[in-house]
């Protein structure tokens, strides 16, 4: 017996076509027009209805910083596998052609579109798959901790690390536990040392198994060479599409990749 779904837009949708339809979900989606329209639309986002010919369903933003009104559509809602990571399901073998993506909040993606993260862009340019195993509040220990599992199971060609803020996670009786670095009282040097600990301890396990690593900056000078203003995600808090460019492009410098224009200087 096939089951019944309501109509929206005056259209009849499946259960699959509806990710963003969920009464909970698109209550917020409005709640978040009336708050924040003026400052969404400033980043780029840029709201309308459903048109019978979309190829995504459900309540959309169209995306891009410069121009909302030429991008593809955005659809609010995020891939997460069975392990808790966002993205398609992890390999239950080794993939060489295939690169291992860590990090934090920035990483995991928060309300950006999979497609324009900075772990799809390295994964494409260099024509592999990116696994993305950042975490929401993630900090150099979950890194290390995920890292650890995965990368003797994936054996991929590189590891990428956009290092999060220090933080740190614990376990309890009731699971795995992370603490923002925001709610950690330290001292500076107390933070400094954590940091190193978690970087060399990475390092250390990517040595192990012959692993190059490249760690990716924040925003620095040089980002307002390629781009005169910052813009942000959908939560107006995370880095936009210009960002993840900018991450994905230095990323993939460090690790050696030349772009055909770099080859012919």
């Amino acid at each position: 017996m096939k089951e019944e779904w309501g109509m929206a837009d005056g259209r009849e949708y499946t259960p699959e076509e509806l990710p963003f339809y969920a009464s909970d979900s698109e209550q917020l989606y409005n709640q978040n027009l009336v708050d924040n329209r003026e400052e969404l639309e400033k980043n780029g986002w840029k709201h309308h209805k459903p048109l019978p010919d979309d190829r995504v369903i459900g309540y959309k933003y169209d995306y891009n910083p410069d121009d909302p009104a030429i991008n593809d559509w955005v659809n609010l809602s995020y891939r997460i596998n069975t392990h808790g990571f966002r993205g398609e399901e992890m390999p239950t073998a080794s993939k060489k052609r295939s690169v291992i993506c860590l990090g934090g909040s920035d990483t995991f993606g928060v309300g950006m579109p999979e497609g324009k993260l900075w772990t799809t862009l390295v994964g494409q340019t260099l024509r592999v798959r990116a696994y993305n195993l950042g975490m929401i509040h993630g900090n150099l220990g979950s890194a290390f901790r995920v890292l650890m599992y995965w990368l003797p199971k994936i054996k991929p060609s590189n590891v990428f690390l956009l290092a999060p803020e220090n933080g740190y996670e614990y376990m309890s009786t009731s699971g795995i536990q992370r603490i923002p670095n925001s709610l950690v009282p330290t001292t500076e040097d107390n933070w400094v040392i954590q940091r190193e600990m978690g970087m060399r301890s990475i390092k250390s396990l990517c040595d192990q198994f012959n692993t190059p690593l490249t760690i990716g900056d924040g925003i620095s000078d040089d980002y307002f060479s390629l781009f005169p203003s910052h813009d942000y995600s959908r939560d107006l808090k995370h880095h936009g599409q210009k960002m993840h460019i900018y991450i994905a492009m230095n990323m993939l410098k460090k690790a050696g990749y030349e772009w055909e224009d770099d080859k012919n200087i």
